[in-house]
C-alpha cells in the first residue's frame, strides 16, 4: 500500500520548509508574500501525489475548523432558502470553507432552537449564520452570550447586538400599498397574517390608513376565497400567498388583474411563469447569502468590532397582475 504523504512529505519534496508548505497549503500564500516558483513547486508534488490536507490537522494548528454553521427555521422546499443557501455556499466554499446544515421545524419552541445552536457550537463552527428566529428573551440572552465567543450573523431579520443582513422589508411594503393606491384600488385585502407581525405588513397598513383605507386581513387564500368578489385588489406576505389566491380565483372564475388585481412579495423565479405574470416586491436572495457569508468570514477572521449590518433595499417589479382602475 503507498505511504500516505504528510506536510514533512510535502515540504521535503517541494525543497521548502516545513512552515513554507504550510502557509502555501492553508492558503496564506499571499499574505506571506511566497515566491510564486515556489508555489507552483509545492502545487507540482501535491497533484502529482494526490495530497488532501488532514483536516484536523488544519484545525488544530490554525484553531479553525472550517466550518459555518447554517440555522433556519421552517422548511427547505421554497427556492427561497435555496437561493440564500447557494449565495452562502459558494462565497464559503471559495475561501475554503464548508457549511453545516440545520433546520428548526418547530419554530415556536425555543427549546429546539437551543438545541440547534448548542449542536453546531459542539461541532466547533467557526461562525453561525441564523435565519427567522422566534422572539424569545432565553434564545436572545443565549444569543447574545454565545456571541462574546463564537462570530454570529442574522439573516432576514435584524437581531440587536448582531451583525444583521436583511431586506428593508418596510419600504417593500410601503411601495406595494402605494402601488396600489395610485392604481386607484380602495378595496384592498391583505393575505398571509403571521404570528408575529412583519415590517412589510406593518407599512402596508399604515400607508393605506393614512388614507383613511382599512385592510382586511385573512390568514390565507383559502379563507380569502368566499369573499374573493368584495375586492378589487389583495397584497399577499409573500408569492407563495399570491400563486395560492391565483388557483383560488381560477377556481371561482374569477380573472386576474381583469376582476382582482394581486401583488406579492419575494420575487421568486416562478411569478413570471404566472398567468398573468406577478407584480410583487424583490428581496435580493442570493445576495443575501453572499453578504451573510462575507460578513462571518469577516468576523472570523478578524474578530474586532463593530462589523456593520448590510441592508438590501426594496423595489417593486411591475408586471401585469395589477389593474389600473
Amino acid at each position: 500500500m503507498v505511504k500516505k504523504l504528510t506536510l514533512k512529505d510535502i515540504a521535503e519534496l517541494s525543497g521548502v520548509s516545513l512552515t513554507t508548505a504550510s502557509m502555501y497549503i492553508n492558503g496564506k500564500a499571499e499574505k506571506y508574500k511566497l515566491a510564486k516558483a515556489t508555489c507552483e513547486r509545492i502545487e507540482q508534488i501535491i497533484q502529482k501525489y494526490n495530497f488532501q490536507p488532514n483536516v484536523h490537522a488544519r484545525a488544530i494548528a490554525g484553531k479553525k475548523t472550517f466550518l459555518i454553521g447554517i440555522i433556519i427555521s421552517g422548511t427547505l422546499n421554497r427556492s427561497f432558502w435555496i437561493d440564500i443557501l447557494a449565495g452562502i455556499e459558494a462565497t464559503v466554499a471559495a475561501a475554503g470553507s464548508h457549511i453545516i446544515l440545520s433546520v428548526v421545524h418547530n419554530c415556536t419552541s425555543s427549546d429546539d432552537m437551543l438545541a440547534t445552536f448548542k449542536f453546531m457550537v459542539g461541532k466547533g463552527v467557526d461562525g453561525i449564520i441564523f435565519a427567522s428566529l422566534r422572539s424569545d428573551k432565553n434564545v436572545f440572552a443565549y444569543l447574545e452570550e454565545l456571541y462574546r465567543q463564537k462570530p454570529l450573523v442574522s439573516l432576514t431579520v435584524p437581531t440587536a447586538g448582531i451583525p444583521s443582513v436583511y431586506n428593508d422589508n418596510a419600504t417593500g411594503g410601503k411601495h406595494a400599498a402605494e402601488y396600489l393606491y395610485n392604481a386607484g384600488h380602495r378595496s384592498i385585502a391583505y393575505i398571509g397574517i403571521h404570528e408575529h407581525p412583519d415590517r412589510r405588513n406593518i407599512a402596508f397598513f399604515n400607508y393605506l390608513a393614512e388614507y383613511g383605507i382599512e385592510v382586511e386581513q385573512f390568514v390565507s387564500a383559502i379563507e380569502f376565497g368566499s369573499r374573493m368578489a368584495e375586492f378589487t385588489a389583495v397584497a399577499c406576505f409573500s408569492d407563495y400567498d399570491a400563486m395560492n389566491v391565483y388557483q383560488v380565483a381560477a377556481e371561482r372564475g374569477i380573472t386576474i388583474s381583469d376582476e382582482l388585481s394581486v401583488i406579492g412579495f419575494d420575487n421568486m423565479t416562478f411569478t413570471t411563469l404566472m398567468h398573468p405574470p406577478l407584480t410583487t416586491v424583490n428581496q435580493h436572495k442570493e445576495d443575501f447569502g453572499v453578504a451573510a457569508a462575507e460578513l462571518i468570514l469577516q468576523q472570523i477572521n478578524d474578530r474586532k468590532p463593530p462589523f456593520e449590518d448590510k441592508i438590501f433595499t426594496s423595489e417593486l417589479v411591475i408586471r401585469q397582475s395589477v389593474r389600473k382602475l
